[in-house]
C-alpha cells in the first residue's frame, strides 16, 4: 500500500466513523464505539509489544521504523513513536473526533523528518 492509498484509507475511515458518531440511534453509536474501543485495545497491545521487542533487539530500530510514513503514523497514533506528539494520542482509545487531526499531525511530522 502506498502512502497516498494509506492516507485515503484514513480519510475514508474517519468519514465512516463520523457517520456512526452522529447516528440518530444511541444504541448504534454505543455499539460502534464499544467495537472500536476493542479493536483499538487489540491494536494497541500488539503495537506496544512489537515496539518493546524492537527496543530489546536494537533501540535504534524504533527510530528507524518511526521514520517510515505508514509505520511511523501508526506508532504516533498509539503514542508509541519516539518524541510522540502528545496531541496525537494518549494511553487509551483514540477519540473519533481526533482521528483525522491526529493523522494530519503525524503525517506532517513524517514529511519533516519524524
Amino acid at each position: 500500500m502506498t502512502r497516498a492509498e494509506f492516507e485515503r484509507l484514513l480519510t475514508d475511515l474517519d468519514a465512516r466513523l463520523a457517520e456512526f458518531e452522529h447516528h440518530p440511534e444511541p444504541s448504534v453509536r454505543e455499539r460502534v464505539v464499544a467495537l472500536i474501543e476493542r479493536v483499538d485495545a487489540v491494536h494497541r497491545a500488539g503495537l506496544e509489544r512489537l515496539v518493546d521487542l524492537m527496543r530489546e533487539r536494537d533501540p535504534a530500530l524504533v527510530d528507524h521504523v518511526a521514520r517510515d510514513p505508514i509505520a511511523g503514523l501508526m506508532l504516533a497514533l498509539y503514542d508509541l513513536a519516539p518524541a510522540a506528539d502528545p496531541a496525537v494520542g494518549g494511553r487509551g482509545f483514540v477519540p473519533l473526533a481526533q482521528l483525522e487531526a491526529s493523522a494530519r499531525a503525524a503525517r506532517a511530522r513524517g514529511r519533516h523528518g519524524a
